[in-house]
């Protein structure tokens, strides 16, 4: 399979299959890094275009744990991100069902957060392994590269602010 790189100058971005696979430095200790992922006060700061603010409906950061967020809506349309976390490593890692409200079939995915400690600094590793290439193909095509590369910026722009 080809890997097609999708990133920017901050962001290693690279798809193959059905993974997206993304990588990018935050100039800020791991733990804020987590703070900004998982705390419902801050997640509305960065998820989703900018200049805007998202809606957190469940944020329940546990194994088995529920959570649910809409994005701002764009164009008219409230899609809700929803799913459930399958693995929680404090600082770490994070490992939870995704579903978007728009298409839950075509659309469903297991995402993986893994934060590295680099000595006060952290090395953010996303992975989305979606239901097939077909999937990952329409969400590229939709623009999905763009848009997590600027959530991620949002968040590598809040977290030194919370550490």
């Amino acid at each position: 399979m080809t890997i097609r790189n999708l990133g920017d100058d901050t962001t290693t971005l690279t798809a193959e299959g059905t993974q997206l696979k993304l990588e990018r430095p935050i100039d800020a200790p791991r733990s804020a890094v987590w703070a900004a992922l998982t705390s419902a006060e801050h997640i509305p700061s960065w998820m989703g275009p900018r200049n805007t603010t998202a809606k957190v409906g469940e944020n329940d950061v546990k194994v088995g744990g529920k959570w649910s967020v809409t994005p701002a809506a764009e164009q008219g349309s409230d899609v809700v991100l929803s799913g459930e976390f399958k693995e929680i490593v404090e600082n770490e890692k994070i490992v939870r069902t995704s579903v978007s409200s728009s298409d839950p079939q075509s659309n469903e995915a297991t995402e993986t957060i893994i934060l590295v400690d680099n000595g006060g600094k952290t090395t953010l590793k996303y992975e989305i392994q979606v239901v097939s290439a077909e999937a990952l193909d329409g969400a590229i095509e939709y623009g999905m590269p763009k848009a997590l590369i600027e959530q991620i910026d949002r968040l590598a722009e809040l977290a030194p602010k919370l550490g």
